[in-house]
């Protein structure tokens, strides 16, 4: 009772937002209800679609058993979807709600179970103005005839009754759609978990966020209005056996009609399923390349390669925008079909039924136009069949995309059956892994060989007959040359491979730290907890060991600096350390760490391998990869890897292990070289490689006393701010959509002249139906043209028939046209400005947001927008209609008319500010979801989350977005309801002022038009509610497409210098007092640098992390401008909306190449005369011809050529169709080396006259180094190349050596010249070092 009680308190508190005037905000949204939560859905749904996947398994299992034995078998079916949406996830709310519906339409079935009206009310409505019009004929005779109370008061209730009715049964629907929507999305999710994107081809990252950003949404969207389709025969067969009844036999002419239209309906509907499919298909494709592009956005961007990449994704939507003109017209095909059927059928029935009965003129009004409106009744759902044909082809085609997915290949467990010693760790015996057989992956190597020519589903294994064992406590290091398989069996022993034959087994726990390291956006303390309760003492040991405690320092909030996406903000080692800092925080048994010291430099790496592996971790089992064999002294047994297998099968200690590898000697320089460089070398004459430690030469090896638990007094505030936030909030605009907005949409459907014909055609239309609805007056009314006939009057009425038809066909072919041009402006522009924004834009906004403009606002504008405009300017139009009709011989009228539609804006407008809000709300919400669950998609992210256990954390976490995004939506949806039931108020007022003046003023004949118009008023007024609220919806999509195409922050597009066609022709490089910082509120990350690099010199990059290394390449490729004047606005944290740096905080300097300020050249000019080859290498999703020849200007022989240079030809060749080999996934069917080699490739071929290698051979073995430095001394001769290294033989023979320090040149000269000066930087690093060192990773 108490509860009873409570829940009747808090009731008004849940008022519906339908009059809000102040703005609805997140402070304003109810708590979700349990019935509507992911977590019971996703239970629902599960149960359902389980138990129909099992019986699928059986039958499969029957069917492949008897085809063992050759008995014929039917095909076997896969699990209905529907049968989950339907028959799991409904129930008796949902059947209650139908049968509900099926009440509004069928009397005589429930006349003893229910009131008359609340059954028959839409029924009830033309009887009762046949009455009432016979009254008013008979009042014409006797004025004493009294007014039909009974008749009048029922049929000005019928629309109010009609909509509330309605508006319960779609209630529930919409809480029965939503709650579809979250147990499937959820399901998505859970199956997304179970994945391993790198060996399912067709589930690639574009597919899984268009399921949930496109598909699962038009579950929620549109589900509810399909359940009016099965009640629409009853809606066409109750009028008509009334008809029939008043009419006899000539009633069935109205069915000719409809007879004949329904077969083409049909034709229509399955052409349209088809052009939906076709849409999915090449959407997917879009969404996948738009994804690889925004994702490699640096590597295209630095390359000045934008045009390509944008030529690229145009022509893709291209080919989707076929499909938006194939539905756009099919669907406009099938509206004017309908639109066209009531006149039809009117016509036709008038004639027939005139002719057979005999009806006179006089007797028109009172004998026909009251049965129209049965017949009106029963071309009603012609009204919304074609929008709910679209629907239910989007929703078909959709749960079939979700079914596909939901059954594809998971990652299976591998076979454990195994008896391992108790001492034992890892051990496989004659165990195959493999990859998706159309691909490898990661040192996923070279086996992908002719894989794409089988045609059987057999896995082709990537590691063969493997036999290993790992003790426990043991540190075991993997060695191998690039494309070996070291990676691939990395991830084989941590189950993120499929195994084929064999057994492995792991005992106990185990953290992965996978080559590619996965920062999730984050603080960097939640990336090191990682879903762990925070311990301060176990966090400050971890970061100690992790040698993070100087980085940490140096970030603008410590450890709760915010992370942008792929950890944007932090450097390469920076990312690996964190990476690993979560790895000993979990404090798991075994622990597989691939490369993490291959991005660290020297000092960094020495501490980590002394603190961290071999100290921290010391007693656990250890598996580490590694390209650098200085390392294996260390080790206590190695597995070296060649060609996929583990050599021998068995394992090496150290000892075994031959180490001995040449020396690089100084390769000749065009300038002179001091003696002391080959003192050096020989000095080192036993070392394979050089390190220095990346910290100011004078500090100790002894790591600072620093405690994250506080920031330190003398830490600037507004510092700390800017740097705990760093990824935007979404713009969040409260007020309506602007009317500039709509004139956008406008101009970009068709040209000006083309425009006002269309205009015309939406107009014209409407203005036929309504002059036929007052034509109807004036054929049963003598006096009005009476030098025309009777049956000249019905000619004219089916004429006006046969033109509106014509006229809507036109329209059609007009409005595909213009939903195709459109899409393809609307599209391209958006690409257009997305690709021209800095660097910053990508770093400060999370990938799923960004990606949701081309997603989910995209395919409803594709898809919706221009419909539901062409349907309210119908609408409102129609309303005006009904209004001057009723308005032409009574001008009084007018006194009722316009006063009710000034009621209607005054509602809309009201409603219009909430709906605008909740709608927005909803859109944050969802882009919010899409962003967590694309973090989810990137490289390593779901191999991450599924090896620290976090699978439930982040289903929880994806569960609170989607309730989130959940109740954003009922509430908008609720919304529109109330403002359906306010509608039809006010439709019932319309419906009494026109009895009560057509009672006083009118003749029957034109009582019974007006009648006939008010009830279109009812109908048309509530339809408008609902699609002005829809068509806001599809507005704010656009708006938000056109926030992206017209507000955000460029790059600038301004050339004040246009140098020579061979600049630069000799690659001298001036930095002249440069200083910046990326983002308003940070400290200067290169501070007054300066120094000059002369024509033709090699220069080496050295210094810690965070020194401005990286920085000063940003500041070559102008990725930050340093011309105050060029510096592109900023997204404001909190608000997303664009605005002016601050002018205190001004980027100063210049950089001159050959003399020339590159600050005034075209960016593109400036970019594509500088080759780069990044730390992270890109491959796109293309063949391999095409990922080194970008621009498409090379022969087969020259690339031919460079990949033999970088050692990559003999791994092409082995691919079936050698050049033209696709890469998927970008390039997952190389090693990370591998794809290192082809970024040199490219490079090579580009042939600029400057190249800078941003530590561009960390992930390449010793080996493969050496000959590709040997090879960019010979290929470079005479060019400008600038190396930022981690290896000290990679940079010790070239001409300079800068030193940076704290984002200043702290050194700059040859190498023979820093070692001559005792005081020296780089001098001191190399006397730092050991003998015992021998000269390591920098």
């Amino acid at each position: 009772m108490t509860s009873l009680r409570s829940s009747m308190v808090e009731e008004p508190e849940r008022l519906p937002f339908v009059f809000r005037v102040k703005p609805v905000t997140d402070d304003d949204i109810w708590d979700i209800q349990e019935k509507d939560t992911t977590k019971r859905n996703h239970k629902r749904a599960q149960a359902g679609w389980e138990k129909r996947v099992h019986r699928y398994e059986q039958q499969i299992a029957e069917a492949t058993t008897a085809s063992h034995s050759n008995t014929p078998t039917k095909p076997v079916k896969k699990p209905s979807m529907l049968a989950v949406i339907i028959g799991s996830m409904g129930g008796w709310p949902v059947f209650f709600a139908t049968i509900f519906l099926l009440l509004q339409y069928v009397y005589s079935t429930f006349i003893h179970l229910f009131l008359p009206l609340s059954t028959s009310v839409h029924i009830l409505e033309p009887a009762m103005m046949s009455l009432v019009v016979l009254q008013v004929e008979k009042k014409g005779d006797d004025p004493s005839v009294p007014f039909p109370w009974a008749a009048g008061i029922i049929m000005i209730l019928c629309p109010f009754i009609h909509t509330v009715m309605d508006v319960w049964a779609k209630a529930i629907y919409y809480h029965y759609s939503t709650q579809v929507r979250a147990g499937l999305s959820s399901l998505i999710f859970d199956k997304t978990m179970k994945l391993s994107l790198n060996d399912d081809q067709d589930s690639n990252r574009g597919q899984l966020l268009s399921l949930i950003a496109a598909d699962s949404r038009n579950l929620a969207e549109l589900l509810p209005d399909c359940f009016h389709l099965p009640l629409m025969p009853i809606q066409v067969i109750v009028p008509l056996i009334i008809v029939c009844t008043i009419w006899g036999a000539s009633g069935l002419m109205s069915m000719a009609a409809i007879v004949v239209i329904i077969p083409i309906q049909l034709f229509l509907l399955s052409l349209l399923s088809r052009s939906f499919r076709n849409y999915y298909k090449h959407n997917d494709i879009r969404n996948k390349t738009t994804t690889e592009t925004m994702e490699g956005i640096r590597t295209v961007k630095c390359g000045g390669m934008e045009k390509s990449f944008i030529n690229k994704i145009e022509n893709i939507r291209k080919q989707q925008v076929n499909s938006v003109f194939a539905f756009t017209f099919l669907t406009q095909c099938s509206s004017s079909l309908f639109t066209t059927l009531p006149l039809l059928v009117r016509y036709t029935t008038m004639v027939v039924v005139i002719s057979t009965r005999r009806i006179s003129q006089e007797s028109f009004g009172t004998d026909v136009i009251p049965i129209l409106g049965y017949l009106t009744q029963m071309t009603e759902p012609g009204d919304e069949l074609p929008i709910l044909i679209q629907n239910a082809s989007l929703l078909y085609v959709g749960q079939k995309r979700i079914r596909d997915f939901l059954l594809s290949k998971e990652l299976g467990e591998h076979d454990s059956d195994i008896e391992m010693e108790s001492d034992t760790a890892i051990k496989i015996e004659k165990a195959d892994f493999a990859w998706d057989q159309s691909k490898s992956n990661d040192d996923k190597s070279t086996e992908t060989t002719k894989q794409s020519s089988q045609t059987t589903p057999t896995l082709v294994p990537t590691l063969k007959n493997v036999s290993l064992s790992v003790k426990k406590g043991s540190l075991t290091m993997i060695v191998g040359k690039v494309g070996s398989g070291k990676s691939s069996l990395a991830a084989a022993i941590v189950g993120e491979m499929t195994q084929t034959q064999g057994k492995c087994a792991v005992s106990g726990s185990v953290a992965y730290c996978p080559q590619a390291p996965w920062i999730a956006n984050t603080t960097v303390r939640e990336n090191i907890t990682f879903g762990l309760p925070f311990d301060q003492t176990k966090f400050d040991e971890t970061i100690r060991v992790c040698s993070l405690l100087r980085d940490l320092k140096e970030l603008p909030a410590h450890d709760l600096t915010e992370i942008g996406e792929r950890g944007t903000n932090l450097s390469g080692g920076q990312k690996a350390r964190v990476q690993l800092a979560r790895a000993v925080y979990a404090d798991r048994d075994v622990y597989v760490l691939d490369s993490p010291l291959s991005a660290m430099d020297a000092k960094v790496a020495k501490e980590v391998m002394a603190e961290c592996i071999c100290g921290k971790l010391k007693g656990k089992t250890i598996l580490l990869v590694t390209n650098n064999t200085f390392w294996v002294s260390k080790a206590d047994q190695i597995l070296n890897v060649e060609n996929n297998e583990v050599i021998d099968q068995q394992l090496r200690t150290a000892s075994q292990l031959d180490l001995n590898q040449p020396k690089i000697q100084p390769a000749p320089s065009p300038s002179p070289q001091p003696a002391p460089t080959p003192t050096l070398m020989n000095q080192n004459q036993d070392e394979n490689n050089t390190s220095f430690p990346q910290n100011d030469i004078n500090e100790t090896n002894h790591l600072p006393e620093f405690s994250l638990q506080a920031n330190s007094d003398s830490d600037d505030p507004d510092v700390v701010k800017a740097g705990s936030k760093m990824i935007v909030d979404e713009e969040y605009m409260t007020k309506s959509v602007p009317i500039r907005a709509y004139f956008t949409y406008f101009n970009s459907l068709l040209p000006l002249p083309l425009l006002i014909l269309f205009i015309v055609l939406v107009a014209l239309p409407i203005g036929i139906d309504a002059f036929a609805t007052y034509w109807l007056g004036v054929i049963g009314t003598k006096e009005q043209i009476p030098s025309m006939g009777y049956p000249v009057k019905l000619t004219i009425y089916g004429i006006l028939s046969a033109g509106l038809l014509v006229v809507l066909l036109l329209r059609t072919v007009i409005a595909a046209y213009a939903a195709k041009r459109s899409g393809t402006r609307i599209h391209n522009e958006m690409l257009n400005s997305v690709m021209r924004t800095p660097t910053s834009f990508f770093d400060t906004n999370p990938m799923g947001r960004v990606l949701n403009r081309f997603t989910g606002d995209l395919t409803q504008i594709d898809q919706l927008l221009l419909f539901v405009l062409i349907n309210v300017v119908g609408l409102w139009l129609n309303l005006i209609g009904s209004i001057i009709i009723n308005s032409i011989d009574y001008v009084l009228f007018l006194a009722i008319g316009p006063p009710i539609l000034v009621i209607f804006v005054i509602l809309l407008v009201l409603y219009a500010r909430a709906s605008r809000n909740l709608q927005r709300l909803e859109s944050l919400s969802r882009s919010s979801t899409l962003s967590m669950f694309g973090e989810c998609l990137s490289h390593n992210g779901l191999s991450t989350i599924r090896l620290y256990n976090q699978t439930d954390e982040w289903k929880e976490r994806f569960a609170k977005k989607n309730d989130d995004w959940t109740i954003r939506f009922l509430l908008y949806q609720q919304g529109r309801l109330w403002s359906s039931l306010y509608a039809s108020i006010i439709s019932s007022l319309y419906m009494c002022g026109v009895v009560l003046f057509g009672w006083n003023f009118m003749s029957p004949v034109k009582l019974a038009v007006a009648i006939d118009s008010a009830m279109g008023f009812s109908h048309y007024g509530q339809e408008l509610v609902r699609q002005n609220v829809d068509l806001d919806s599809r507005m704010t999509s656009f708006e938000r497409v056109m926030f992206y195409s017209r507000r955000l922050p460029h790059e600038t597009t301004t050339v004040s210098q246009t140098p020579p066609p061979d600049w630069p022709s000799e690659g001298k490089i001036e930095f002249e007092n440069v200083s910046f910082r990326y983002r308003m509120g940070l400290p200067l990350i290169l501070k007054n640098v300066s120094f000059e690099i002369s024509p033709g010199e090699s220069v080496g990059v050295c210094g810690r992390t965070g020194a401005g290394k990286t920085s000063l390449v940003a500041a070559l490729f102008r990725l930050v401008e340093l011309d105050p004047e060029l510096v592109p606005d900023e997204l404001d944290v909190k608000t997303g909306l664009p605005h002016p740096r601050n002018a205190n905080e001004r980027n100063e300097g210049r950089i001159l190449i050959d003399g020339v300020d590159i600050s005034k050249l075209e960016l593109a000019r400036l970019r594509q005369s500088i080759s780069l080859i990044p730390q992270e290498p890109t491959v796109f999703t293309n063949s391999i011809r095409a990922n080194i020849d970008l621009e498409g200007r090379h022969s087969d022989e020259e690339i031919w050529n460079v990949l033999n240079l970088v050692q990559m030809d003999g791994v092409v060749r082995e691919f079936e169709n050698g050049l033209d080999h696709n890469l998927v996934d970008g390039g997952e069917s190389l090693s990370t080396g591998q794809k290192q080699l082809l970024c040199f490739a490219r490079a090579l071929l580009n042939n600029s006259k400057i190249l800078v290698l941003d530590e561009a051979t960390a992930n390449i073995d010793d080996a493969t180094d050496r000959q590709i430095q040997q090879t960019i001394r010979e290929q470079f001769r005479g060019k400008t190349v600038i190396v930022i290294a981690h290896r000290l033989n990679t940079i010790i023979d070239l001409d300079k050596i800068l030193v940076m320090n704290g984002g200043q040149n702290a050194e700059f000269g040859s190498p023979a010249e820093l070692m001559e000066d005792q005081n020296s930087y780089f001098n001191t690093l190399l006397k730092s070092m050991g003998d015992e060192e021998n000269i390591v990773e920098m």
